[in-house]
């Protein structure tokens, strides 16, 4: 009875999906696909949000805030005015980690965890910056168009409302 305890806590432990590299039946190296940590920012200005359509990777077609992966070493919050500026050109200011959603494309078998993040706009002039995305626009938060980046799905259901009162 005492090895309950011990079973119960093996048990609870993560299962990871193994991937063996080469043709040998026995691996000798084995792959290990962990989740992926992106940052996303919810960027405030007069009342709407700025969103921009995804394309080229998973979720072409979709709208979602500005965001992306963090770097080595790098601070959420610098991912997020990093990714900001690269993406769509502009300054924001008053950066507050908000929340999390946990994420998984099953389709692309791809597995996220995904920091959300508030801020405000600074300055500058929201543009089309990369080959990511082919629009871009100021959406309130009752007029969000559709359809919306999984992830962005997922951080509604959890609770969107409250980042209007920031």
């Amino acid at each position: 009875m005492r090895y309950l305890g011990r079973l119960a806590q093996w048990l609870e432990r993560p299962v990871y999906i193994r991937e063996v590299v080469g043709s040998s039946p026995i691996p000798s190296i084995v792959k290990y696909k962990n989740p992926k940590v992106g940052v996303a920012v919810i960027i405030k200005k007069s009342g709407k949000i700025l969103l921009i359509k995804r394309v080229g990777s998973h979720g072409s077609g979709t709208w979602a805030p500005p965001g992306g992966h963090i770097d080595f070493g790098e601070s959420i919050i610098n991912c997020a005015k990093r990714e900001t500026r690269e993406e769509v050109g502009i300054k924001i200011k008053n950066l507050k980690v908000i929340g999390f959603t946990e994420d998984f494309f099953k389709k692309e078998k791809k597995h996220y965890i995904t920091i959300w993040v508030d801020s405000k706009w600074k300055s500058g002039k929201p543009k089309v910056g990369n080959d990511e995305m082919t629009e871009i626009g100021w959406f309130a938060l009752k007029n969000l168009p559709k359809p919306l980046f999984l992830c962005f799905e997922n951080f509604i259901r959890g609770g969107l409302s409250k980042i209007g009162r920031r």
